[in-house]
């Protein structure tokens, strides 16, 4: 069973929030942490958002975010497609969380090709640890609190603990333009064009 670390993640379940893009980054959470999510044995268990197509742009993810509630180490699974579970798996990578109680950031080692017309789902699993999974107050979109124990069965956090537990995760994903994108270049600012000779020739 599920179990909140201080018990202050009971909700009502209502709300009126989505994705938002701030600066490059999609959130769902409002930057306040309340609580954090676990196992009552401890253990591992999946916890992740979607956002869905259609509401981002950009090609590729290059840094993924979450509140640093406890300390433990997992890893960080980046999903594309899949309406009520993840769909194929397009990038992964480990993370490690000390329990700094402030938000995170890690850069993925490779940016992971991602397409805008599909969703986008970003995953954690805990290796180690209890209480991993940080909330903030449920923003109103049931895609900001997917929850799985096995990796394949998903629900939402409201509707697994039967209404006792509520929130949406303060995981966040960074995603721009890839340098190689058609059309894109977002590179072009960094090439060195050959200068004209500064030489003046005199008789």
């Amino acid at each position: 069973n599920f179990a909140a670390a201080n018990g202050t993640a009971a909700g009502n379940h209502t709300g009126n929030g989505g994705v938002e893009n701030r600066d490059g980054w999609l959130v769902y959470d409002d930057g306040i942490n309340v609580d954090a999510i676990g196992l009552t044995a401890g253990g591992s268990f999946y916890w992740g958002v979607m956002f869905p197509a259609g509401s981002y742009t950009g090609s590729q993810l290059t840094k993924v975010s979450m509140y640093d509630y406890s300390a433990h180490n997992g890893e960080i699974l980046i999903y594309q497609g899949g309406d009520n579970a993840p769909g194929t798996l397009v990038g992964q990578q480990d993370y490690t969380c000390t329990g700094s109680e402030d938000f995170v950031e890690w850069t993925m080692s490779t940016p992971v090709a991602i397409d805008p017309a599909q969703n986008l789902w970003i995953v954690m699993h805990n290796s180690n640890g209890q209480y991993v999974a940080s909330i903030a107050d449920y923003c109103g979109d049931d895609n900001s609190q997917w929850i799985s124990l096995d990796g394949s069965s998903w629900d939402g956090l409201y509707s697994t603990t039967g209404g006792a537990i509520d929130g949406t995760w303060m995981i966040r994903a960074y995603v721009e333009e890839g340098g190689n994108t058609p059309g894109g270049g977002s590179n072009l600012n960094e090439l060195a064009l050959p200068r004209e000779s500064e030489t003046i020739w005199s008789n």
